[in-house]
């Protein structure tokens, strides 16, 4: 008899013990989701100082043509990122929002436009003084070999980009005849910010989704 009750109160013990555990990883989990949806900071400095960047088209390039913040601004950002994640995160060096994809060039648009006139285009429509407004701090994953992998991106409100691409599109189409493989809604104003791989490049292009991709607001400050 004795030693069924012992049975017994150990059965107690490791059934209250389970409980607690159940609990407890329960609240990390809750803790865990209620910080990654807190609102994100970002320097007012991040929006200001943007600069058309021409860059040349060799296979180390992500983009002919891009937006450049200046290079410090969103540091922070990266920084919150891996704090509130705990992951191992490479940082896309220089910071920027591409404007048309080096693959999208190569494919589409180098036998129409010269990289010179992608940025006089860009200039005209005024993209260079844009102030993008961020929408959220995005995430997006996918499995590739088996092993999941992630890109931490700002999605913005930015119309002026819109514009750009929409009218690449339409001289395109005048002066080509056809618009081949170039869809200017491909493309999302977009900041890559860290990734768990450096191959930054293998992400783009895609359309952003506002409720499938955004994970927590961004507070600028």
């Amino acid at each position: 008899m004795t030693s069924l009750t012992m049975r017994q109160k150990l059965l107690l013990k490791l059934g209250i013990a389970a409980v607690a555990v159940a609990v407890f990883g329960l609240l990390f989990v809750r803790s865990v989701k209620q910080t990654a949806a807190e609102p994100y900071v970002l320097n007012q400095a991040a929006l200001t100082g943007w600069r058309l960047s021409l860059e040349p088209p060799d296979e180390r390039s992500l983009a002919i043509l891009s937006l450049r913040p200046p290079v410090d601004s969103v540091r922070g950002l990266f920084q919150e990122i891996f704090r509130r994640t705990m992951q191992s995160l490479r940082a896309l060096d220089p910071p920027l929002v591409p404007l048309v994809l080096l693959t999208e060039y190569n494919s589409a648009l180098r036998r129409v436009f010269s990289g010179s006139e992608l940025l006089d285009q860009a200039e005209r429509l005024g993209l260079g003084a844009a102030g993008f407004t961020p929408v959220c701090l995005a995430v997006r994953r996918e499995q590739r070999d088996g092993q999941p992998r992630e890109l931490f991106y700002i999605l913005f409100d930015a119309p002026e980009f819109s514009r750009f691409r929409d009218e690449l599109a339409r001289l395109l189409v005048e002066r080509a005849g056809e618009r081949g493989t170039f869809d200017p809604l491909a493309l999302a104003p977009v900041m890559p910010i860290a990734a768990t791989d450096p191959d930054f490049a293998s992400w783009l292009p895609f359309q952003a989704s506002r409720e499938g991709d955004c994970r927590a607001p961004i507070t600028v400050q």
